[in-house]
């Protein structure tokens, strides 16, 4: 089939749709929402697992932590104690820092503002690569206690409340009470893993710290250093700081792939979801194939006409398959923009307040272009083959031409294809149903759970002093 049959075949079923518009809006409304649906979830799935760390050597960077099955926890958090013993005996790693995070009271100029602080050891900098667009890092001295005072500013806030004023080096500025010297302003990729205004040594002493446990760790591999090995080297150093009483008995070190680590939680509900959208974008494209058959019947006497004056049944087929075609295009320009509509409205909004820090975006790209091409090109296929298929198909050519419009039916094998095609989205339904309500019981029971305390008239609340 050379190019001027593909267009002139793609020239009469643009004719063809065009003189049934209600079909033709029926079956492109059908597959836009199939296809919105599944860009809704791939996008989520894209920002979440494929879309790159703002890191470089992603696969290098994993989480460090402990689970204490005695106390009940599978991550309890780490001490600087922990922390400390592990930098300075493991060898798998190039690097690694211990954070945490807490809130903080700000004060500029008889200004205060409630900001978020990144507390960090000095080997932050080193593990994710990070240069400051302006000053310098805080050091390994600064990084003790009794050190001097210094802090880092975010860009967003060298923008706020300095308005990007380079003389801010050296400035002195108060937190919670304190003065800090500022040395430097970070770009905004150090605003990982999560999202923080100033940046300040953690300057602890390991031994006065080995019941707090209040800190995260991430470490960098050295090159060709796996996840397991690391693992393995980490445990052996935590169990000889157990019989040297300076860990705890009930730890146990985990060594996890960052990313895994920070959107883990999030895979099992995405794989829910993808099974879900799959179902309905199946279900979409079955009911265009019952569409495109009662089409087909209804159109019997102008295929057979065509095949008696000398069209092959093979071009018949081909021209059927090119309107499946210009369906799935036309569906799939409507859900591209639905499903990235939805994505903006519903989805984002669900996932950022929970867990999902500012470096998880949503916006699309080259994947989501490609799969556009494959939506088009699966739904092209499950919606127009049964009814190309059919078109090459035996015909009693002079029964269909003798029979009048009152008395024209459709061959056994037709009506046989329009109940599985019938059947088949009322099966797919009833197993998201069901699905749905073993869900929905589920989520009910796990409401309904005794935590052990009384919750009735029981409130929580945190207070920022200003």
């Amino acid at each position: 089939m050379g190019l001027w049959d593909i267009w002139r075949d793609l020239k009469l079923a643009w004719r063809g749709l065009a003189r049934q518009p209600a079909f033709s809006l029926m079956g492109a409304g059908i597959l836009a929402i199939g296809i919105a649906g599944t860009m809704m979830v791939l996008g989520l799935f894209d920002g979440l697992f494929l879309r790159p760390l703002p890191v470089p050597e992603q696969d290098r960077l994993v989480d460090l932590n402990v689970r204490a099955p005695q106390w009940g926890q599978e991550y309890s958090g780490i001490t600087y104690a922990d922390f400390w013993g592990w930098r300075e005996h493991c060898r798998s790693f190039e690097s690694m820092y211990a954070w945490a995070t807490w809130g903080a009271n700000l004060s500029v100029d008889g200004q205060a503002e409630r900001i978020e602080v990144f507390v960090t050891t000095h080997d932050f900098f080193k593990t994710l690569d990070i240069r400051p667009v302006l000053g310098r890092c805080f050091t390994a001295e600064e990084d003790r206690p009794n050190g001097a005072k210094v802090v880092l500013l975010s860009t967003g806030l060298w923008d706020r409340v300095f308005a990007k004023d380079p003389a801010v080096l050296g400035r002195r500025l108060q937190l919670d009470g304190e003065y800090f010297t500022v040395i430097g302003v970070l770009p905004p990729r150090a605003e990982f893993p999560l999202d923080a205004d100033l940046w300040r040594p953690l300057a602890l002493d390991p031994q006065q710290s080995r019941g707090i446990r209040n800190l995260m760790a991430i470490g960098r591999l050295k090159e060709g250093v796996t996840v397991g090995q690391a693992s393995d080297e980490l445990t052996r150093i935590h169990k000889a700081m157990i019989h040297e009483g300076l860990a705890d008995a009930a730890t146990t070190p985990v060594v996890m792939l960052l990313r895994e680590r920070m959107v883990g939680l999030y895979r099992q509900g995405l794989a829910l979801l993808r099974g879900a959208v799959g179902f309905v974008l199946l279900i979409a494209c079955c009911n265009v194939t019952s569409l495109m058959l009662a089409r087909g019947t209804q159109r019997g006497r102008e295929i057979a006409l065509c095949l008696a004056l000398g069209a092959t049944r093979r071009r018949i087929a081909a021209q059927v398959l090119m309107e499946s075609v210009v369906l799935s295009r036309a569906g799939a320009a409507a859900g591209a923009p639905l499903g990235r509509g939805g994505l903006d409205r519903l989805i984002r909004p669900l996932v950022r307040p929970a867990h999902a820090p500012r470096w998880v975006t949503f916006a699309p790209d080259f994947r989501g272009a490609l799969f556009c091409l494959a939506a088009i090109g699966a739904t092209t296929v499950l919606s127009g083959m049964i009814p190309a298929l059919h078109a090459l198909g035996r015909q009693d050519l002079h029964g269909v031409l003798q029979a009048s419009g009152a008395r024209r039916t459709s061959g056994r094998g037709r009506r046989r294809a329009l109940r599985g095609v019938r059947v088949g989205p009322v099966a797919l339904a009833l197993i998201l149903l069901t699905g749905a309500g073993l869900v929905w019981r589920s989520f009910q029971k796990r409401q309904g759970a005794d935590p052990g305390f009384r919750t009735d008239g029981i409130l929580t609340y945190q207070l920022s002093l200003s």
